[in-house]
């Protein structure tokens, strides 16, 4: 009985170590809502800009960034999460799923703002979007710690 009691204590104390270095670094989350900020403000910039290929310029680095900012977290901090978070995670799910709704919500808004010439509202829209944004990136980080913690995480 005590061995399997010890062996339950390493599990756990080994899954809590994991679950503290599966935490994001606070420079991981601010540049994905900056990526998230650029995608969403990019049909804006023309409308703030005469150079032709601001659009571009904004887009496609943020659209970059927020598909393989996890692979250039893993290389830095050398832990590398599952690309199936909601998957892998399952206390991430509802979090992701809300991550990915107002992020929809919020290019369909800007969009239709800057189709209506409302520049400022595309604006506050586009910063409240991301803001949000990062937000819930730290809930789906601290559900991810959780689901480590409690040994609750599926291979996808």
């Amino acid at each position: 009985m005590s061995e399997e009691t010890d062996g339950t204590a390493l599990a756990g104390q080994a899954r809590d170590a994991l679950a503290q270095r599966a935490r994001w670094p606070w420079w991981y989350i601010g540049l994905m809502g900056l990526a998230l900020l650029g995608l969403l403000a990019a049909p804006l910039v023309p409308h703030l800009t005469t150079w032709s290929g601001a659009y571009q310029a904004v887009m496609w680095p943020s659209l970059v960034i927020l598909l393989f900012g996890d692979l250039l977290l893993s290389r830095l901090r050398g832990t590398a999460f599952s690309r199936k978070t909601l998957r892998a995670y399952p206390s991430t799910r509802l979090t992701g799923v809300a991550l990915l709704v107002v992020g929809v919500a919020g290019i369909v808004a800007v969009n239709l703002l800057v189709r209506a010439e409302e520049t400022g509202p595309g604006i506050a829209v586009a910063i409240a979007t991301a803001v949000i944004g990062a937000g819930l990136m730290c809930g789906m980080n601290a559900a991810m710690r959780r689901d480590i913690r409690d040994g609750r995480v599926v291979r996808p």
